[in-house]
């Protein structure tokens, strides 16, 4: 399993260089590549470091992959922040900045607690990802072609995203069906679908002006 996520982490870490070294052409490209760039590059560090062995830690709960908890608190939120500001809510974008953390913060937290708290702690996360669900369906892009690219991240985001709570749950932090290979494995294949899709959707729809002055230069 170690060469899959050393593989899986040389083609994150090429469209990480491939954001950084293009000289964008606007401040809206930009802002899109440096969003691609956290999210990719975030990925690439975890699964290197899960292929050289570094990512896990035993515990008496359960083998925790520390290096992805790691990525989703930088990678996930770029993700969702690229996602909704697709709405021009800057509001809308910082409440659902604020339950991705709160649910890559209950994580953490299952992980590391035994039950009852695990549990408790495990249904936190899965409710603020629920929240994330709700958020994306009650919002719309803002004008016709963000509203199209909005469009396809979210069905993108509702069909892969109930995959992650699955996994953990029936993976080595959860009921530990299976063991930290399959469980690194099941993550790095919704990995792979949702950052892959998000990236090609996004230049697809290019050089729509997908940004929007919540994060200034």
């Amino acid at each position: 399993m170690r060469s899959v996520s050393l593989f899986a982490a040389a083609g994150f870490a090429l469209v990480t260089a491939g954001a950084v070294a293009v000289r964008p052409t606007s401040d809206e490209t930009r802002r899109y590549r440096r969003i691609v760039a956290v999210i990719f590059g975030a990925s690439a560090v975890s699964y290197a470091g899960i292929g050289l062995g570094y990512g896990r830690v035993d515990l008496a709960t359960g083998s925790v992959a520390w290096l992805h908890y790691a990525e989703w608190l930088v990678g996930t939120p770029a993700y969702v922040a690229g996602l909704f500001l697709l709405t021009e809510e800057p509001n809308t974008v910082r409440l659902a900045v604020g339950l991705d953390l709160l649910m890559v913060g209950a994580g953490i937290g299952a992980a590391l607690t035994s039950e009852p708290a695990r549990y408790a702690l495990f249904a936190l996360a899965t409710l603020s990802l629920v929240g994330l669900f709700a958020l994306l369906i009650d919002r719309q892009g803002a004008g016709s072609l963000r509203s199209a690219l909005y469009a396809d991240l979210r069905r993108l985001f509702l069909a892969v995203g109930p995959g992650y709570p699955v996994v953990w749950l029936l993976g080595s932090e959860g009921l530990g069906l299976f063991g930290f290979g399959v469980t690194n494995l099941g993550f790095l294949l919704l990995d792979a679908v949702v950052k892959g899709g998000f990236l090609i959707f996004l230049c697809r729809a290019r050089p729509v002006d997908i940004i929007v002055p919540v994060w200034g230069d």
